[in-house]
């Protein structure tokens, strides 16, 4: 009887952490797109006037899309000013 309380409460224990783990994890930080380069990006958006917040917000979630990374998506500028424009495209329907 006591061994069976005890894998009850280790098997609760287990449990309890494993939800703790799940909770506290940010899954947006497994794309590769940080907090830094999403705020970094739509800052300059907005500032060299490609569009509105919504327009910038848009074109961000499908960039993180298309993209594992800001570095990713620098890496080749001629498919990036493609990819650029026909999401620009997309998000201004």
């Amino acid at each position: 009887m006591k061994t069976y309380f005890r894998f009850i409460l280790t098997t609760l224990l287990f449990m309890g952490c494993v939800a703790y783990v799940i909770v506290s994890i940010n899954y947006q930080e497994f794309s590769g797109w940080t907090k830094e380069d999403k705020e970094d990006w739509i800052e300059s958006c907005l500032g060299i006037g490609i569009g509105d917040k919504e327009l910038c917000d848009c074109v961000l979630k499908k960039l993180e899309l298309r993209y594992t990374s800001i570095e990713e998506m620098y890496k080749d500028p001629q498919k990036m000013a493609a990819s650029m424009r026909s999401i620009s495209a997309e998000c201004k329907k």
